[in-house]
């Protein structure tokens, strides 16, 4: 009888180890789990004007992407395309929110980065660092590649 109150004793103490280590290893609360695929940035074929920002975002739904920034880059800026009398226009916001598909998605005619002002030596080596940083304080770095 003592043997396997032994026996349950050590269950019960291992899985609360277990569970405590989950719980450390589990996103600290506020925190969102994000991710960043296929990200480029297209310079603009004439000199001095903004380059388009494209990739996709993953994370919770309705999570609200707040900035863009770089190191490389003068100024980042949320658009979007908007029909304006039947015509297409870009629009500057202050925000875009993740999908309910967990996705945002930058892409040619639809919502996209402007980014001013980029870097030479960024245009030289190919690549950009931005970050993403979001309305509940949590950010994300992403490596985008540079076409021209």
């Amino acid at each position: 009888m003592k043997v396997l109150n032994l026996a349950k004793s050590a269950a019960i103490i291992g899985l609360a180890l277990v569970s405590a280590c989950s719980e450390e290893a589990a996103a600290p609360a506020g925190t969102a789990v994000l991710s960043a695929e296929n990200f480029t940035v297209r310079l603009n074929p004439a000199p001095g004007r903004p380059a388009g920002g494209y990739g996709v975002i993953k994370g919770p739904a309705s999570l609200a992407l707040t900035q863009v920034t770089s190191a490389e880059v003068g100024r980042i800026e949320l658009h979007i395309m908007e029909d304006q009398g039947g015509a297409m226009r870009m629009k500057k916001v202050d925000a875009l929110l993740i999908d309910s598909d967990g996705t945002l998605t930058f892409e040619p005619g639809g919502r996209h980065l402007m980014l001013f002002d980029i870097a030479e030596v960024a245009v030289d080596d190919g690549q950009i660092t931005l970050t993403a940083e979001f309305a509940d304080s949590s950010s994300l770095t992403t490596e985008a590649q540079v076409k021209r």
